[in-house]
């Protein structure tokens, strides 16, 4: 008896189409509804791309926040 692997399933970028093997790297979310999207790594640049550019405040305050140590002390993260 051999033990077969999965087969590979090939990821694809909800965005732009692109397949896994054509990116560094894809990012799975699952919403609120159960399904599945997917988005590779040079559309999630895109989009921060035009985050910073339309809302630079916003978007630098965003960043902070995810900076900030889990714990709320100015300490190492948690």
């Amino acid at each position: 008896m051999t033990d077969d692997p999965q087969p590979k399933i090939t990821l694809t970028c909800d965005f732009c189409g692109k397949r896994d093997s054509q990116v560094r790297r894809m990012f799975e979310g699952i919403r609120w509804d159960g399904r599945r999207h997917t988005l590779c790594n040079e559309c999630l640049i895109v989009c921060v791309n035009i985050m910073m550019h339309e809302d630079r405040e916003w978007f630098e305050k965003e960043l902070d926040e995810i900076r900030r140590p889990l714990d709320g002390s100015s300490g190492n993260p948690v």
